[in-house]
């Protein structure tokens, strides 16, 4: 099948969040159960600069990059305007048989689903959690409800509307009724997960064997709550004044803030701010810690860092908004049902009480609640059972 994928970040992007090691994710195991898939999307890298690369192949998938105007627009203000896109779409759309638009706020998103609608090729959406109350609302709520209203035909009439969790399920339907969703949840290849040595990441890192490690992983942004994070290991740090807070993760907005907070509770030395890592340092990294934080106020379904947490045997405190539920993460943590930096506190010391307890059932909650390959037969089976 020729599989059409348009979003406007792609690997190695990976500085706007899971949602790009989703896509490519997606794409590249559809390539390998023998699928062609393209992705079309735009040269956006990170905040300072473009992927200069116009077209690749990326694990046997074909990447197609359109230039955007400004770089500092679509960083900043979602607003991607590459050039030549709508050309190419329009000529190309028709040699396949179908079409996922990924995020629904960009005018790639509009432009891909008018000509898959005019083409008749059947096409799907990946709203990827942005319907959600609190992300329509964050910021430009005026703008985005007005987008949610004229995407409404195009969620009625795709033969697919996929969520990744069911509270993202409830978020679609509130728009369109009539939409046909599918959940999908985030998922992970745990045989891609490199094995690492615990005291060697350690090592590397300049952490001794007896320092207590908490970890916040994602974009630093408000609705992510890092400040919370900080807070709550404040309290921690009280009674365990041989810890650290590692903050890893793209600025996106909230950076400054959470490092004036820092400065402000005297914790300089003990919260450290290490920026975007990636690959083999990303999951060294993991495999120093003992214990994942997020109090996310709202996830647009369970994080792909919760995955790679869980799968790296990192236990896992977690916001009520990050949409796991408490009967999915069971003994491999807990999960917070309130935005109290105390109860973050609590959290972390009785994990720290007996972290290796909560850290044995770690990958075995990643193995059965996050696998890829179950994610992508059902994105496969989806695909499949509409003809064209």
């Amino acid at each position: 099948m020729r599989i059409l994928l348009v979003t406007p970040w792609y690997a190695p992007a990976y500085a706007y969040g899971g949602i790009v090691r989703v896509t490519e994710d997606h794409a590249s195991g559809l390539a390998q159960r023998g699928h062609d898939v393209t992705v079309i999307t735009t040269d956006a890298h990170n905040r300072d600069s473009r992927n200069p690369t116009r077209e690749d192949t990326i694990n046997g998938v074909r990447v197609i990059r359109f230039p955007n105007i400004s770089n500092f627009l679509a960083n900043r203000s979602n607003i991607y305007s590459p050039i030549g896109f709508d050309r190419w779409t329009r000529e190309n759309i028709s040699e396949f048989d179908r079409v996922i638009v990924h995020d629904i706020y960009t005018w790639l998103t509009f432009r891909a689903l008018h000509h898959a609608n005019k083409s008749g090729i059947p096409y799907a959406i990946m709203p990827h959690g942005t319907m959600s109350h609190a992300r329509v609302t964050l910021r430009h709520s005026h703008i985005k409800q007005w987008l949610l209203e004229k995407i409404r035909p195009y969620l009625r009439d795709a033969f697919a509307v996929y969520a990744i969790s069911d509270g993202e399920h409830d978020d679609i339907l509130s728009v369109e009724s009539r939409a046909r969703t599918v959940t999908l949840g985030n998922g992970i290849d745990m045989d891609a997960i490199p094995i690492i040595d615990r005291p060697a990441a350690r090592t590397n890192l300049g952490i001794s064997t007896s320092t207590f490690v908490c970890m916040f992983l994602g974009r630093l942004h408000p609705l992510k709550h890092p400040d919370i994070a900080i807070r709550a290991f404040t309290r921690f740090h009280e009674t365990h004044p041989d810890s650290i807070l590692l903050i890893v993760g793209p600025d996106d907005g909230a950076r400054e803030s959470a490092q004036s907070l820092a400065r402000t509770l005297w914790l300089e030395d003990s919260v450290r701010f290490l920026g975007t890592l990636t690959g083999r340092d990303k999951f060294e990294t993991l495999a120093a810690a003992d214990v994942f934080i997020s109090p996310s106020l709202d996830e647009w379904g369970r994080p792909l860092v919760v995955a790679e947490s869980l799968a790296s045997g990192l236990p896992c405190i977690l916001s009520v908004g990050c949409r796991v539920p408490k009967d999915v993460l069971g003994d491999a943590g807990i999960v917070v049902d309130s935005f109290d930096p105390l109860d973050y506190a609590r959290a972390i010391t009785i994990i720290a009480g007996n972290p290796d307890s909560y850290r044995r059932h770690a990958r075995d909650v990643a193995r059965t609640h996050f696998s890829l390959a179950q994610t992508l037969d059902i994105l496969e089976s989806s695909l499949t059972h509409h003809d064209r």
